[in-house]
């Protein structure tokens, strides 16, 4: 299976959740919405079959969610499971069939058809990280060895026809690293994994069952086309996901040792981060294909997920003597993480603290809070989220102030608190991705697994805002629980019964077709990792932290 001889600019890449709020202006992924796209067009709703029931008792729930998040397959034609490899989506061949399963926005285009394949077909591998530390997490055998599993098929680097799952320089795409155009060859062993993957190479439209574009869009044949080796989901897929499994097995009594796949798979992307730290200590976003020259671009949301994997990577290896040798070049990382976090994550956007969603280097100088391409970045959700509950209240309100974590949750609420029918007098039920496209505030979305991210930020920031300490403050902490509470309440109307062939429950990415602002549009479909993060959640596990425990990364002796 090769990569197309472009690989810089993919035809598409669907990406609900996959980066989150990376922006990707500068590529041509075939999903983001236009920018003059009428608002009415880029927000019909869509109506979800929902059954919560909330009779049913803890095992009850996590039950339903480990079958879905376990089993979850690509479906043919006649809604039987097909293929080895899990799926981001779960969508029934009937749901094609609706008037309202696409924005109308992108009808007539190749969009609309790239759209339904990659949901279709396509593993995030974001989503697979996820799906792994919430099985790990069950203790059933069956859902641990798929967690294991999903580790060993990055080490074999291929994925039914897919021959290679990353961007090598010696392969297809020739991919070069960092500032310096680094080679990373196969044989070394360390590259970026592409975000999304998949087992097929020809792939057939759900909805029309053709195997090519209509004549009207050029006739060419449907293929797996999406090669984007992102740096988000490589955090979490060789990081945050097989350490997390890891360190599960190892408080079962597994023996932690130098030859642990998962600590392998880890250690290998440490050189590949190394080639691609800035001068200024922040990581670039993606590496440059054959013939481009490496995007400058900083993606803060992905950089704090690699910030808690490599913190998650040491701590194993303090474990193991013999890789002490690779201690100073993750300590190298972490280090210059932390300084870019200090200097450039922070800033003041129309009177408000935010922590930008990107910066870049324009004409030689970096800008925080701009993209690739000049343009201010979107307000983005989760890296708040995400952002505070790795970074902490020692780390945050030391930098900007007494209560600065509650500040920033208050201007996340601001700008995308799910509020039904946007009506602001009731309780918080959840969040969406970000603000309109001039800022204004969106109240009428909500995303479950960015909801699941923020209550994860709740419990972290509540507990320590408990702590004894210089930033002990009872009433900000029992503030955090009243808000974890109504998101809990509020996001499980979005809990459903998906027509699988199994008995299992889910939820879906988003209440209705959304564009997050982030180049990538979301659809009301059932989701692997907002399923996932559903189980984390009921389990109190959070990703973030080695072992699950509601609290920060550590970062003491980086300080």
């Amino acid at each position: 299976m090769g990569a197309p001889r472009n690989p810089k600019k993919p035809v598409f890449d669907f990406r609900a959740h996959s980066c989150h709020s990376a922006p990707i202006e500068t590529h041509a992924f075939g999903f983001r919405l236009p920018a003059n796209a009428p608002e009415g067009q880029k927000r019909f709703p869509i109506i979800l079959k929902i059954e919560s029931d909330h009779s049913r008792t803890k095992p009850e729930i996590l039950r339903g969610l480990t079958e879905f998040v376990l089993h979850l397959r690509p479906c043919d034609e006649n809604g039987s499971p097909e293929g080895r490899l899990p799926v981001s989506f779960f969508v029934e061949p009937s749901y094609w069939q609706r008037p309202d399963a696409q924005d109308r926005w992108i009808a007539g285009t190749a969009n609309e058809f790239w759209q339904r394949l990659v949901v279709r077909y396509g593993l995030n591998l974001y989503c697979a990280a996820c799906r792994q530390i919430a099985l790990a997490t069950t203790g059933r055998e069956d859902a641990i060895r798929a967690a294991v599993q999903h580790t060993q098929l990055l080490l074999d680097d291929r994925a039914g026809e897919a021959e290679t799952l990353r961007g090598w320089s010696d392969k297809t795409g020739g991919w070069r690293y960092g500032d310096e155009r680094m080679s990373l060859c196969s044989q070394d062993g360390s590259a970026f994994f592409f975000g999304t993957i998949c087992e097929r190479f020809h792939l057939t439209d759900p909805r029309t069952g053709a195997s090519c574009f209509p004549q009207e869009l050029g006739g060419a044949p449907f293929f797996w086309n999406s090669f984007d080796p992102f740096l988000g989901e490589n955090t979490w897929a060789a990081l945050i996901g097989p350490l997390q499994v890891a360190y599960l097995l190892k408080s079962s009594g597994a023996a932690l040792t130098p030859e642990c796949d998962e600590v392998r798979l880890a250690r290998s992307l440490v050189p590949a981060c190394l080639a691609m730290q800035s001068p200024i200590g922040g990581v670039y976003a993606r590496p440059a294909g054959r013939g481009h020259s490496q995007e400058r671009l900083i993606s803060n949301e992905t950089n704090l997920t690699l910030y808690a994997g490599l913190t998650m990577l040491k701590q194993m290896m303090l474990e193991i003597p013999q890789a002490s040798r690779q201690m100073v070049e993750v300590d190298k990382l972490r280090h210059g993480l932390l300084r870019y976090f200090r200097r450039h994550l922070y800033g003041n956007v129309d009177g408000e603290l935010r922590l930008h969603a990107c910066g870049a280097f324009l004409d030689g100088v970096f800008r925080p809070g701009m993209t690739a391409n000049g343009q201010p970045a979107r307000f983005a959700a989760d890296v708040h989220t995400w952002g505070m509950s790795i970074l902490g209240v020692d780390e945050i309100d030391a930098l900007h102030g007494r209560g600065a974590c509650f500040r920033l949750w208050e201007t996340v609420k601001r700008h995308t608190g799910f509020y039904p029918q946007a009506n602001l007098s009731t309780p918080l039920s959840g969040i969406g991705f970000s603000s309109g496209p001039n800022g204004e505030p969106i109240h009428d979305v909500c995303s479950p697994e960015w909801t699941f991210g923020a209550i994860n930020m709740c419990r972290v920031l509540a507990t320590e805002y408990d702590a004894a300490g210089p930033h002990h403050d009872a009433e900000l902490a029992s503030l955090f629980r009243r808000d974890e509470q109504s998101m809990l309440e509020g996001v499980s109307m979005f809990e459903m019964s998906p027509q699988t062939t199994f008995q299992s429950r889910a939820f879906p990415y988003v209440n209705r077709i959304a564009d997050t602002g982030f180049g990538w549009q979301a659809l009301p479909v059932p989701s692997l990792c907002a399923t996932a993060w559903a189980m984390l959640i009921q389990n109190g596990f959070n990703p973030f932290r080695l072992g699950g425990a509601s609290a920060s990364v550590p970062h003491a002796d980086v300080a």
